[in-house]
């Protein structure tokens, strides 16, 4: 996943495509995700809540959700993105990190 060119992706007909794999036993991560969107003018996502819902989704089913898990995201493009999965029960889990407002607003309907 960390090896993977993004700039070598040149898919205009894909939205975006997340990637998932995991660190080896006893790093710092369990996983490290990454989302690239070369279509929308950005070529690799930062940190994204729907492909580490999409994860967390996949292991509770597949019955590989029995602790909590670390996800690293935004390695490849110098952030140091982390996202907390944590089971909840075998129906629910709980997904969480650290936030940086970067902007703020109110929208009216």
């Amino acid at each position: 996943v960390l090896k993977l060119d993004s700039s070598l992706v040149r898919w205009p007909t894909f939205k975006a495509i997340g990637i998932v794999g995991a660190h080896p036993e006893g790093s710092e991560c369990d996983y490290e995700v990454r989302m690239l969107a070369p279509s929308s003018g950005m070529s690799e996502d930062p940190i994204t809540g729907s492909l580490n819902s999409a994860l967390a989704h996949w292991m509770q089913a597949d019955g590989r959700l029995q602790d909590s898990v670390t996800v690293a995201q935004g390695t490849c493009i110098g952030r140091h993105g982390r996202v907390s999965i944590n089971p909840v029960d075998s129906h629910n889990v709980k997904i969480g990190g650290q936030t940086h407002i970067l902007i703020e607003g109110m929208v009216l309907l």
